[in-house]
Formats: C-alpha cells, sequence, structure tokens
C-alpha cells in the first residue's frame, strides 16, 4: 500500500479535491440558507435618480446634474450654477 492509497488499494483524493468538495458543499448549505448572491446595479438607473426631491435643496431631482469623475460622483443643485 502507498501513500494515497485506502485498504483496499483505491486512490483516496488528493487535499485539493477534499478541498474542492468540501467547498462546494458549504455552496450548497450557505445557498439553502442565505440564497443568492444580491447584486445591484453597478450604478443608479436615471429613472432611480429622478424619483423625489433633492435632500439637499428641495427641488426635483430631473432638474439636477451628476458628474462623475474617476470614482467619485458630484451633483450640482440648479441654484448652484
Amino acid at each position: 500500500m502507498t501513500a494515497g492509497e485506502g485498504a483496499g488499494g483505491e486512490r483516496r483524493p488528493g487535499l485539493a479535491e477534499r478541498v474542492r468538495r468540501w467547498a462546494a458543499g458549504l455552496d450548497r448549505a450557505g445557498f439553502g440558507v442565505f440564497g443568492p448572491a444580491q447584486v445591484s446595479p453597478p450604478e443608479p438607473t436615471p429613472q432611480d435618480r429622478r424619483l423625489g426631491p433633492c435632500q439637499i435643496c428641495g427641488k426635483d431631482m430631473a432638474d439636477h446634474r451628476l458628474e462623475r469623475t474617476g470614482g467619485a460622483a458630484r451633483m450640482y443643485c440648479p441654484g448652484d450654477e
């Protein structure tokens, strides 16, 4: 009997295979408890931005200008320009 063989001469799965099987079982169990991942769109749609009044000036959000540079976003209220 060599390393990696069971008592009957059959090959035992290696560590990588055992870890893969363990992780797959954990995924199945977690999916039953937590469900699928909650993924949102990468940025709000234009309809989302235009709902309701601005929290700063109180005017309609459709009147505002949104500027995105790099990873930052800046909103300009209609009276700021």
